[in-house]
């Protein structure tokens, strides 16, 4: 681990030593992101914020589940399929299917194959 020690500017800048940014990749004009964390300043870089962020879902979500993406594919064909059936058969047609897709999604979560229908579903 890199430590350098650096001082705030009269315009409150903060320059980031040579040595960290190349140990980083941070290239001139690179966007970072900066927020406070139990007092301390915390900046890096989008991707690793996003890579880091995935891994901490990952971490909270139960083996064999599904993704969001695929869960939100599903969920979304599933309203366009509903809409679809509202335009041709009324409000009780599209609540029908809309029910018959939450009840289907519910059954599969509780026999453990939510990841299989929501990726069949998501086709």
């Amino acid at each position: 681990m890199t430590h350098a020690m650096v001082k705030v500017n009269n315009q409150g800048r903060l320059v980031i030593p040579a040595e960290m940014r190349r140990e980083l990749g941070i290239e001139p004009g690179a966007a970072l992101v900066a927020y406070v964390d139990r007092g301390r300043l915390v900046v890096e870089s989008w991707d690793h914020l996003a890579d880091r962020l995935q891994d901490e879902v990952a971490q909270h979500t139960a083996p064999g589940t599904s993704s969001m993406v695929d869960h939100l594919i599903a969920e979304h064909r599933m309203e366009a399929r509903a809409e679809a059936a509202g335009e041709t058969g009324g409000d009780d047609a599209e609540n029908a299917l809309r029910r018959a897709w939450y009840a289907e999604a519910d059954a599969a979560a509780a026999a453990g194959q939510a990841a299989e229908w929501y990726a069949e579903q998501a086709r």
